[in-house]
């Protein structure tokens, strides 16, 4: 690396920001300075930036998050795919704390996953690019359920920090109590202000988008249970707001819907089934929020050129619209600009989708998810085989160079 000392530690930094982070899992080991760059959590937040912009690498680093349970064997993989071609990017590998448990995805947000453990109901954030894991502390108050649960998780911008919220229904004074956790100091407290009078759809899938967390629910009065809304806890002012359920007026034909985010907007999927055209899916979004909001149908999404039902999993960064079969083997992509569905061919079964971005977050926090993982990011890790030292700094000195090469030919400037 001698050809490398030389170099002003802000040329350096500007080379490894722009780097992926399986590169910079070598790059840390090649010396103290590297190391203490690396793990800063400037440094951490802009790569994050960068990364997630992919316009100063020349690089499209946007990646499908794909969950699936494996036909046979019952076994659940996580695997990295190509937004745009969907094409496999690189396995995971499971934390071995959750390996086995049933568990479900809260939310992901810059690189990390928020599980829910719903047998123990332990929390937890999981950055399987690093392959770091936080358990959460045990909060203060207890469901007799897991299914009577309702999480969110976030980044709030202006604290930067990150939040989970969790809603625990109070049988006895008819609303729910609130909960929230922060990562800066890895404690729940209790949310202060007036209970939300709502039953939280079971399995109801939340979504994140204008600052909040988003869950359908039905409103109470008493022990009835009237209209469906959909209830908003933003996550900086922590407070919670009622928006109406688009299309409510409509009849019964209408059957069920899904919440989601489509375009950087809040979206539902209403189902909709009609002699005539079959089951159909009308995807509205929600117009100006916050200011004079008002729903929009945007597109009806047809379902007879497929021969089996589907519900839409996941709204892509490239504009596409991921939907899963009933009989949870299938796999679709539909264009909304062409109107067509695409079957995606790829093993497994009871697909869950992430839109999800490689990131450095957790780095200083947590641990790792085995024995054997990233254990080049050990503070106090020695290299006891000098052969095996080498070796490293020889791989980041390949990385540094073909890096350059890389933004020389793409034309990007890098600070020399």
């Amino acid at each position: 690396m001698s050809e490398f000392k030389s170099l002003p530690m802000e040329i350096v930094a500007d080379i490894l920001i722009r780097l992926p982070v399986k590169s910079l899992r070598h790059c840390i080991c090649v010396c103290k300075s590297w190391r203490s760059l690396i793990a800063d959590p400037f440094f951490i937040n802009n790569h994050l930036l960068i990364n997630r912009q992919g316009c100063s690498t020349g690089i499209d680093n946007r990646r499908i998050l794909l969950k699936s349970r494996k036909a046979f064997g019952n076994k659940i993989c996580y695997s990295l795919h190509c937004c745009k071609t969907f094409t496999e990017h690189k396995q995971l590998k499971v934390p071995n704390v959750i390996e086995g448990r049933n568990y479900k995805i809260i939310a992901s947000c810059n690189g990390l996953l928020c599980l829910f453990l719903e047998h123990s109901r332990v929390l937890l954030l999981w950055n399987p690019s690093i392959k770091k894991v936080k358990i959460l502390p045990n909060p203060r108050f207890q469901s007799c359920s897991a299914y009577e649960l309702a999480h969110g998780f976030a980044f709030v911008p202006r604290a930067n920090d990150y939040k989970v919220v969790r809603l625990i229904p109070d049988m006895v004074e008819g609303s729910s109590k609130v909960e929230i956790y922060t990562l800066s100091t890895n404690s729940w407290r209790t949310w202060i202000g007036d209970g939300i009078r709502c039953a939280m759809a079971h399995h109801s899938r939340s979504a994140f988008v204008n600052g909040a967390v988003h869950w359908t629910a039905q409103k109470k009065c008493g022990n009835q249970i009237h209209s469906k809304l959909i209830i908003a806890f933003h996550m900086d002012d922590e407070v919670f707001k009622e928006i109406p359920i688009p299309g409510y007026d409509l009849p019964i034909c209408y059957l069920c819907g899904i919440l989601s985010v489509v375009g950087e907007k809040l979206a539902y999927f209403l189902e909709r089934s009609t002699i005539e055209d079959g089951v159909s899916w009308d995807l509205w979004v929600l117009e100006d929020y916050g200011v004079a909001e008002f729903w929009t149908k945007l597109h009806t999404i047809r379902l007879h050129s497929v021969e089996s039902f589907l519900y839409p999993l996941q709204s892509l960064k490239n504009g596409e619209i991921l939907f899963g079969g009933l009989n949870r083997k299938e796999l679709y992509s539909f264009d909304l600009e062409r109107q067509e569905f695409k079957q995606i061919e790829v093993d497994g079964a009871s697909f869950e989708v992430i839109n999800y971005t490689e990131s450095l977050v957790l780095l200083n926090e947590g641990i790792h998810d085995s024995s054997d993982a990233m254990s080049d990011f050990e503070e106090k890790e020695e290299f006891k085989d000098k052969e095996e030292k080498e070796g490293i700094r020889v791989k980041a000195k390949r990385i540094i160079k073909d890096a350059m090469n890389f933004f020389k030919c793409k034309g990007i400037n890098v600070r020399v």
